[in-house]
């Protein structure tokens, strides 16, 4: 989806290590979305931005379809 992406098994991993239930997931870089959607479905919030209009409708679009 994105030049960039990450998987998402490698965020659930640094999700998991690094932050607690509810806790608020920044991504500055939001590109395809992979962080917010881990972030969701491990009852994380986040904020997440990006510079692409297109990577923004396309990050609107998956993570709408993910939960």
């Amino acid at each position: 989806m994105h030049p960039w992406q990450q998987s998402e098994k490698e965020l659930e991993y640094i999700v998991d290590k690094f932050s607690e239930l509810k806790d608020r997931i920044l991504d500055p870089f939001l590109g395809s979305g992979t962080t917010a959607v881990v972030s969701s479905k491990m009852r994380r919030k986040f904020v997440g931005f990006d510079i692409d209009p297109d990577c923004i409708k396309e990050a609107k679009v998956r993570i709408k379809s993910s939960r």
